[in-house]
């Protein structure tokens, strides 16, 4: 069992976007067991970079399929993953940086950023896009 496990209730019930959820959780998890194994600095950064990249190639599809599926929240949900982005780029820098206490922050932020953004966030346009058969 990993740090963070994938369920259904993180599901957006659209088969593109729950998979790069699910591939972003394993991502986190790896991530996860290199600061449980108290990794080197280079091995965090280069974990926590792969975590930040892949996030971003997803927010950018999912943003993709919201534009697609003319989703009225859309600027709204653009916000909140720039501002999600750019704090994620703060923890990278400050882990880049060897800051021993980083990592913690950083699991505590991936963890509450996957609970609330895609429990909350992300569910409200599902409804929508299922309506639209938007995949």
């Amino acid at each position: 069992m990993g740090f963070i496990t994938w369920d259904n209730s993180f599901a957006v019930n659209d088969e593109l976007l729950d998979g790069q959820h699910k591939i972003l959780f394993q991502i986190i998890n790896r991530f996860h067991d290199a600061v449980q194994r108290q990794e080197k600095t280079p091995v965090l950064t280069k974990l926590f970079d792969e975590v930040l990249d892949y996030t971003s190639m997803h927010f950018s599809i999912e943003e993709q399929v919201m534009k697609q599926a003319a989703y009225p929240e859309l600027t709204t949900h653009q916000e909140i993953h720039g501002r999600l982005l750019a704090d994620a780029r703060d923890l990278q820098a400050k882990i880049r940086g060897g800051n021993a206490q980083a990592a913690g922050d950083a699991m505590n932020f991936l963890k509450n950023w996957l609970e609330k953004h895609i429990k909350g966030t992300d569910t409200k346009y599902s409804p929508f896009l299922s309506k639209r058969n938007v995949a």
